[in-house]
């Protein structure tokens, strides 16, 4: 198992609570997935051990508290 490989299995493990999330190769790193819905992605070297999460104005607040 690669290593991007095994810090992705850990994130998903942690969000295992969460019903139809999925994970798909993209721009060389994973996107992750609520059923259709795009939240996050994960770049290999760029952001090394984090994920980014997408949001919206209409929640961009409850992320910075």
């Amino acid at each position: 198992m690669k290593k991007e490989d095994s810090y992705r299995d850990f994130v998903l493990d942690q969000l295992r609570l969460l019903e139809d999330v999925s994970c798909r190769a993209m721009f060389g790193g994973y996107g992750l997935y609520l059923g259709a819905d795009f939240f996050s992605i994960r770049l290999r070297g760029v952001f090394g051990g984090t994920i980014k999460l997408r949001t919206i104005p209409a929640t961009l607040r409850d992320f910075l508290s």
